[in-house]
């Protein structure tokens, strides 16, 4: 029985797949999909490394316990949703590169997942409806991830960013809130779902928070040279000649970047 953060969650799960034991999760916060997905993010020889495990046979979600967790875990868990946008993208991308199987259930129900969420109203973590409406988007997420056997459905380029950043950063931020603004940058370079991600950041409160806690933009330039060295056979837009200068280019210029990064 796992009750509490990430950390406690991954290490349950894990420990539950290798003992072959079955696994009830009742989350404290909703800061990722973690809690719901079929991997888990442990740290191995001083090295963060995602593991195999297996869903969990029962999710507990109390919406008056997730109200009363600090609001970043709120706002980490609409960014590594709104991944999901981009994530996709790569997927398919992959598809077209190099011929990469894509399961169209699994693409399915990622997007059903993020417009439950971005077209309730009131996306505040006092509303017990918003908290379980984004639970159940990354819940839907990790199901997906499950149906596919991989972590293709909810992590793409953008996720890349986020390790590497995790790796060269004196001061990493929290998983979620570095996916969500890697997800708005990945998405001008994709130039599909540009617009749509600019607007859920903006009007869920996501910019608006984190540029109270910008990250640094040198070390966020770096990890996205080092991006596509971080996970091996992992094609995404990033692996194209000449993405990664362009994406440079447009985090050095673009208004939301100047303030989401410092």
């Amino acid at each position: 029985m796992a009750i509490g953060g990430g950390k406690v969650i991954d290490c349950c799960k894990y420990m539950a797949f290798l003992n072959k034991l079955p696994l009830f999760v009742m989350p404290t916060a909703i800061s990722n999909d973690g809690f719901c997905s079929p991997l888990a993010s442990l740290m191995v020889n001083g090295k963060k490394r995602t593991l195999k495990t297996g869903l969990p046979q029962g999710i507990v979600i109390d919406t008056k316990i997730l109200a009363k967790a600090p609001i970043k875990f709120f706002y980490s868990g609409i960014g590594d949703l709104l991944s999901k946008f981009t994530a996709l993208n790569d997927w398919k991308f992959a598809f077209r590169q190099s011929g990469e199987y894509v399961d169209d259930f699994a693409v399915a129900l990622s997007p059903n997942s993020l417009e439950a969420f971005l077209n309730y109203p009131d996306k505040t973590p006092q509303d017990s409806e918003c908290l379980r409406i984004l639970s159940n988007s990354l819940l839907l997420s990790g199901i997906a991830m499950e149906v596919v056997g991989s972590s293709r459905p909810a992590s793409g380029s953008e996720h890349l960013i986020s390790h590497a950043y995790d790796q060269i950063s004196s001061q990493p931020s929290m998983h979620g809130l570095q996916v969500g603004i890697a997800t708005y940058a990945i998405s001008f370079l994709q130039n599909k779902e540009f617009e749509n991600v600019r607007k859920a950041i903006l009007e869920t409160g996501f910019f608006d928070f984190n540029k109270k806690y910008p990250l640094n933009k040198t070390e966020f330039i770096e990890a996205i040279k080092l991006a596509p060295k971080i996970k091996e056979n992992f094609t995404t837009i990033l692996s194209e000649t000449g993405q990664i200068e362009k994406l440079i280019d447009f985090v050095q210029k673009d208004e939301l970047m100047q303030q989401l990064l410092a």
